[in-house]
């Protein structure tokens, strides 16, 4: 079983925000993902399902997003028109669906096993840190994305995370006691198969001026993945620079203090304080290009700027470009705003207030 990690260590998105006062006293104003949220524990409860790969392995999974608005409809699931691009992308694997329901996949596995690690920076500046272990690493043919074709030739694509692989509903029955990290995502909370339910945290953002709560599962580097607590996931590469991705700001250095409403940045997150409150783009009922997969854009306060205190809390993509005009705020490392080339699989589930 891998060791517990320390509160400085398990950091960006798993600690919870509730208690801050930009989220006090949260609520859902309107929810993309059908799941039970539970906002006091940042977490939401979905339906499990179990796949299978051509040699017979088990493959546990969750469907959070799809590019079809009907088949959306029907699952519950975020309608996603934007992963219709990445339908014929090499970072795309395939399935059928078999008679019940469940997907017949292709290609992908995942390892569990590593034990999620990081070391930070010198303080104040803990972002970057200075060593990562993700605490699950995917299989260079894995991707969450999955193609299925129906009976129509209607092509789709799903947003289908793994989140355990090769293992009997049996050893995997954590409905009642502490997930096994080895076996499963670093983000479950409960794994329950003779429940088909899964219990996952949420992390907590910003997007167009408004807060929500969003899941986190891959990404396509292993320091992404580590601050994350997801999955490394290299095929993700594939999607760079395509239409299936929106950009997501992630702050290095606002403020910290988890009582301090203007906190938001890595440096807060991997002090233990909460998520680090990035900035998305959009969601679903915003634009009609909405995907769960995110380019991050990387950037930082300016020395003066946060002598000056003006590293305040940012909720929406034009407040970034409004403090970059003012020359307060960066790229990661200096210079202009723009992709890193790192990708991030984060599904929105709701707004919140």
């Amino acid at each position: 079983m891998k060791s517990n990690l320390s509160p400085l260590i398990l950091t960006l998105m798993v600690a919870s925000t509730s208690g801050s006062p930009a989220f006090a006293d949260s609520a859902v104003v309107t929810q993309f993902l059908k799941g039970k949220i539970d906002l006091k524990n940042d977490s939401i409860t979905l339906p499990l399902h179990q796949g299978s790969l051509p040699s017979g392995k088990k493959v546990w999974y969750v469907l959070t997003d799809v590019s079809d608005r009907a088949t959306a409809t029907r699952l519950g699931i975020g309608y996603a028109p934007a992963l219709a691009a990445a339908a014929k992308l090499k970072g795309t694997r395939s399935a059928t669906i078999g008679r019940d329901g469940e997907m017949a996949l292709d290609t992908g596995s995942v390892d569990f096993a590593p034990a999620r690690a990081l070391t930070p920076g010198t303080a104040p500046d803990l972002f970057p840190p200075v060593a990562v272990q993700p605490g699950s690493v995917a299989s260079s043919d894995y991707s969450p994305l999955v193609r299925v074709t129906d009976s129509s030739g209607l092509v789709v694509v799903f947003d289908a995370p793994i989140l355990a692989f090769d293992h009997s509903a049996a050893e995997l029955d954590f409905c009642s006691v502490k997930p096994d990290f080895a076996l499963v995502h670093d983000r479950v909370i409960q794994f329950c198969p003779k429940k088909k339910e899964v219990v996952l945290g949420l992390a907590r953002g910003f997007s167009k001026g408004k807060a929500l709560v969003y899941l986190t599962f891959d990404a396509n580097i292993p320091l992404a993945a580590t601050l994350e607590g997801d999955t490394v996931a290299p095929a993700l590469d594939e999607l760079n620079g395509t239409a299936a991705t929106l950009p997501l700001f992630a702050v290095t250095n606002g403020q910290t203090g988890r009582e301090n409403p203007n906190r938001q940045g890595f440096n807060s997150a991997i002090a233990g304080e909460g998520s680090p409150l990035n900035i998305l783009a959009s969601f679903p009922t915003v634009a009609g290009g909405y995907s769960p997969l995110w380019d991050i854009q990387g950037v930082s306060w300016t020395t003066q700027a946060v002598a000056a205190r003006l590293n305040q809390v940012m909720k929406s993509s034009a407040d970034v470009s409004a403090a970059y005009r003012a020359g307060n705020l960066t790229g990661l490392g200096g210079g202009d705003v723009k992709t890193l080339g790192i990708l991030v699989n984060c599904p929105a589930v709701a707004i919140i207030e």
